[in-house]
């Protein structure tokens, strides 16, 4: 993690500034800074087009009464893809415009997932469920798995006793809705 952290925020910003200084030198001063400012306002544009279709897909997905995983990564990526096309530097906004390319998305959204596991290791694939992230791929050992119970549906066993009592309303107060 200290090496991601000395990458992101030493060697990015030094290579940023490289990469203005050399562009700069071959093309001057102003059409580096426009070009820029252009890469932002077209990044700003794509980026809400493929966020409403992704938005659009993501509601269709929860109208057939499932969960929009994909959808959801998708537009975690575009969220990073923005950020990158709005901060100045052309490293940025390479990657940035990487991530709008559905075929990179759609890639890193399959290894996020390939690194998701169901908590229930009798889970079928079938209906909701939960999920943990386990970034290492080991199970993780503080989750204690869920179970099925006889109704078929997913708990973890822990039965909660209690004791209940009607009350009925008094005759001048209005019944709660």
């Amino acid at each position: 993690m200290p090496l991601l952290l000395f990458f992101l925020f030493l060697c990015i910003p030094l290579g940023e500034i490289v990469v203005f200084i050399e562009v700069g030198d071959w093309i001057g001063l102003w059409p580096t800074i426009a070009t820029v400012i252009l890469t932002a306002l077209i990044g700003t544009a794509l980026i809400r087009q493929q966020g409403l279709a992704t938005l659009m897909e993501a509601q269709r997905t929860m109208a057939r009464n499932e969960v929009p995983v994909a959808e959801m990564l998708h537009g975690f990526f575009l969220v990073i893809g923005g950020i990158l096309l709005l901060v100045p530097g052309f490293i940025t906004d390479g990657i940035g415009f990487l991530l709008l390319i559905p075929a990179v998305r759609h890639s890193l959204a399959a290894r996020a997932v390939q690194r998701m596991r169901p908590i229930d290791p009798d889970f079928d694939g079938e209906g909701p469920d939960r999920f943990i992230y386990s970034g290492d791929g080991r199970p993780d050992e503080t989750v204690q798995p869920s179970r099925r119970r006889p109704d078929g549906r997913s708990g973890n066993g822990m039965v909660i006793e209690g004791e209940a009592e009607e009350v009925e309303p008094d005759e001048g107060t209005p019944p709660r809705r």
